[in-house]
Formats: C-alpha cells, sequence, structure tokens
C-alpha cells in the first residue's frame, strides 16, 4: 500500500512523475496522483516546489497552481500560458507586480506590451535571487524592451537567451 510509504519517498516518486509525466492542458500529468486518496492528495498539496514548477503547465489553473506553490520559485514560460487558450496579459501583470523575485525559469515569448513590461521589469527588480534562465524571444518590430543587465541583480543566473532586445552598454565594458 501506498499509504504506508513515508511522506518523503511519496514526494519523491511525485517528483519523478512530474518530469515524465508533466501536465498539459488536456491531461493533469503528475496531478492525477493527488485524486488516488486523501494521503496521496495531501501529500501532493503540500509539495509546493512542484506547483511552482508546474505553473503554466494547465494555464486555467494558474491562479491554484501559484497558490500550492507557496513561497517556492516559480518556472514561469508565457509561450505555455498562450497556449493554453487563455489571454495571460493580467497573469504576467500580476507576475510582474508581485513574484518576480521568486522566478527560477523565465521564459518570455511575444509580441504584446505585456510581455515587453515584464522583460523591462527585470532591469527594475532590485533582486532575482533565486533567477537562473532567462529567455526573451520578442517577435515584434513595434515593440522592444530595454534590458539594462547592469543593474540586473541575479546571482545565480546561469542561461540567457535574448532575441530582438535592445541591450544598453557602455563601451568601456567591451574591454
Amino acid at each position: 500500500h501506498l499509504t504506508r510509504l513515508p511522506p518523503e519517498i511519496i514526494y519523491w516518486i511525485t517528483s519523478l512523475l512530474s518530469i515524465m509525466w508533466p501536465p498539459m492542458p488536456d491531461d493533469l500529468g503528475w496531478v492525477k496522483i493527488s485524486h488516488v486518496n486523501k494521503y496521496l492528495r495531501a501529500v501532493a498539496l503540500s509539495s509546493s516546489c512542484l506547483w511552482g514548477k508546474s505553473l503554466c503547465d494547465l494555464p486555467k489553473a494558474y491562479e491554484v497552481s501559484l497558490k500550492r506553490s507557496s513561497r517556492s520559485a516559480l518556472f514561469v514560460d508565457t509561450k505555455k500560458l498562450s497556449r493554453g487558450g487563455i489571454a495571460c496579459e493580467d497573469i504576467i501583470r500580476s507576475l510582474v507586480a508581485n513574484d518576480l523575485p521568486r522566478l527560477s525559469s523565465f521564459v518570455i515569448a511575444g509580441s504584446g506590451l505585456h510581455m515587453v513590461e515584464a522583460a523591462s521589469a527585470l532591469s527594475r527588480t532590485a533582486r532575482l535571487p533565486l533567477l537562473e534562465e532567462l529567455h526573451v524571444n520578442f517577435f515584434s518590430d513595434f515593440y522592444r524592451p530595454d534590458i539594462d543587465t547592469s543593474i540586473m541583480n541575479a546571482p545565480r543566473l546561469q542561461h540567457v537567451t535574448l532575441s530582438n532586445v535592445f541591450i544598453p552598454f557602455a563601451a568601456i565594458n567591451l574591454t
């Protein structure tokens, strides 16, 4: 019986499931484990970091996933939000206003003004202590964000991809 396993083992199993069976707009994926019984549901609901990683996998449940992520790191992909058939402008604006310091991975792809606002807000945020990955790709010549990387404080940042983004820099930084 699964109910005899300690919660740490159930969490580990759920964590592996989240990699092998991610949620999609038409399939709950690993979240289905929370529908088996009360014990598995309690463990899944308390696994805040899994909810932070799956935040954009079920766009219609974004607010629920955000709440369940508690204070865990967030993995936000605007392409996944847009694929879910919902307008992601309000979600992006709410994220910028309230949760940027919690970002671990941020993928911004699109052409709307809300995407430009999100990318530009990265420069204005005092500290991004968890940000490890940043991918920005704009499809518009009309809107183009400015990202001032000289003032971005992201000590864990390891991977950056910028496409169609203006980056101000001083020539003395090139030596």
